[in-house]
C-alpha cells in the first residue's frame, strides 16, 4: 500500500476512501469480521455516515437512524404492537464500534493538521506520487513506476522447514532426508503414500487447524472421535486411544526385532532402528516397516474422515486389528508382485512376513485369512 500511495491523501479524500476489505492503515482497525460483514453495505465511505453537521454519531441510535433517514433501500419490517419499524441488520453495534474507531483513528491522524488542510477538496482518486519531482495522478504514471510498484516484496522471513530438525539444518542435509521420505513413501502404493509424506509435510487438516470455527462450534478443534483434547496430527495419528491401541497391537508383534511405531519413529524416518535380532534382516525390517506405516495411516485418516465429515460410528477394536492387517498384507503382495522372481532382496521380505505371521499376536489372522500370501488368482468353485 505504501507503494501506492506514495503521498498521503489528505483528510477529505480519506474520509471518502472505501472502509470495507481495505489495506490501508488509517481505515483499518482489529474487527477483521467485522470488515467481512459489513464490505455488503451500501455505505462505502466515512463521510457518508456524518451527521448533517459533519460530526459522528454519538451512539448506535443515531447511527442508525443516520444511515436509515431518506435512504430508499433500506428494510422496514412490521413491529410487536404494528408499526413500521426499520429493519436492524444483524451485528449494527459491532459494526458501529468498529467505524467509531476508524473515524476517531482519522481525526487523530489529522489533528495537527490545518484548517485550511482539512478544507482542500478530494481528489478523484488518492493514488498519486512523484513522477521527476512531480506529483502525478496514477493513470500518468510511466511504465516504469508500476512494474516497481507491483513487484512483490523481498521475502524476509523464511520459515522453518517441516522436516527440519538438530541434525538437519542445511539445505543439503534436508534435500538427502527428502530423497530417502520419497523412496520410503514410494514402497506403498500412491494412495497410502500420500498420506504420509502430507503427514510430514504438516498438510493434513486435522481438527486443530479450524480455530476460526470456533465461534460458531467451540468444539471445532477438538478431537473427531469425541474425546475431547485439541485435535493435533500426533493426536489424530497416534495419540488418541482409538487409535493408538492398533498400534501397540502391531507393536507387540515386531518387539522381537526391536523394532517401535512412537510418534518420533513415524514422523522422522531415520529414528528406524532394530536390535541385535533383527539387523541381519534390517533392509526387509524396513520394507515391511514401512508398508504397514503407510497402510495404517491411511486407514487412520480414512476412518477418522468417516467419523468426521460422514457420521459414520467408530469401528471397534478387533476391526481396527483386521483392518490393518488385512491392508498391510495387501501392500505387501503389491510390493511382491513389482519385484522379480529371483531378487534377493524379495526372498528376504518373505522370510520376514512368515517370521513376524509366527509371533502370537499375528497368529489368529493368520489363521483366519489363510491367502495373505497367494500372489495369483484364487481359484474357488462357482
Amino acid at each position: 500500500m505504501s507503494k501506492r500511495l506514495e503521498i498521503p491523501p489528505n483528510y477529505a479524500t480519506t474520509m471518502q476512501m472505501p472502509v470495507w476489505l481495505t489495506e490501508y492503515e488509517p481505515l483499518r482497525s482489529n474487527a477483521v469480521t467485522t470488515m467481512q460483514i459489513g464490505h455488503g453495505s451500501a455505505e462505502r465511505d466515512i463521510s457518508a455516515m456524518l451527521l448533517a453537521d459533519g460530526s459522528w454519531p454519538a451512539s448506535r441510535e443515531v447511527f442508525v437512524h443516520t444511515l436509515s433517514h431518506a435512504n430508499a433501500g433500506v428494510q422496514v419490517r412490521l413491529g410487536r404492537h404494528g408499526h413500521i419499524e426499520v429493519a436492524i441488520c444483524r451485528h449494527i453495534g459491532a459494526m458501529y464500534c468498529h467505524l467509531s474507531r476508524v473515524y476517531w483513528q482519522i481525526q487523530d491522524a489529522f489533528a495537527d493538521a490545518s484548517d485550511a488542510d482539512r478544507q482542500e477538496p478530494a481528489v478523484t482518486q488518492p493514488f498519486v506520487g512523484l513522477v521527476k519531482d512531480q506529483i502525478q495522478p496514477f493513470e500518468a504514471w510511466p511504465r516504469g513506476k508500476i512494474a516497481q510498484m507491483v513487484a512483490p516484496d523481498p521475502i524476509d522471513d523464511v520459515s522453518t522447514h517441516p522436516m527440519a530438525s538438530a541434525a538437519r539444518t542445511t539445505p543439503s542435509a534436508l534435500s538427502s532426508y527428502l530423497r530417502r521420505v520419497r523412496r520410503t513413501c514410494g514402497l506403498a502404493p500412491p494412495v497410502q503414500s500420500d498420506v504420509w509424506l502430507r503427514l510430514l509435510f504438516n498438510m493434513l487438516p486435522v481438527n486443530s487447524r479450524f480455530v476460526y470455527l470456533q465461534r460458531q462450534r467451540p468444539d471445532a478443534i477438538c478431537c473427531a472421535y469425541g474425546c475431547g483434547a485439541v485435535e493435533s496430527q500426533q493426536h489424530a495419528f497416534y495419540d488418541c486411544e482409538v487409535v493408538h491401541q492398533v498400534w501397540a497391537f502391531h507393536a507387540g508383534a515386531w518387539r522381537r526385532f526391536g523394532v517401535t511405531f512412537s510418534w518420533n519413529t513415524l514422523s522422522d524416518i531415520d529414528a528406524f532402528s532394530v536390535n541385535g535380532r533383527g539387523a541381519p534382516h534390517k533392509e526387509a525390517l524396513r520394507v515391511l516397516w514401512s508398508l504397514l506405516t503407510a497402510s495404517l495411516l491411511h486407514l487412520i485418516w480414512k476412518q477418522h474422515n468417516g467419523v468426521q465429515y460422514e457420521h459414520k460410528r467408530a469401528i471397534p477394536a478387533a476391526a481396527w486389528h483386521d483392518l490393518s492387517f488385512v491392508g498391510w498384507m495387501a501392500s505387501v503382495r503389491h510390493w511382491l508382485r513389482l519385484q522379480d522372481a529371483d531378487c534377493p532382496k524379495r526372498a528376504a521380505v518373505l522370510d520376514v512376513v512368515r517370521m513376524l505371521h509366527g509371533q502370537p499376536a499375528y497368529q489368529p489372522l493368520v489363521a483366519k485369512y489363510p491367502l495373505l500370501l497367494r500372489l495369483g488368482p484364487s481359484l474357488r468353485p462357482a
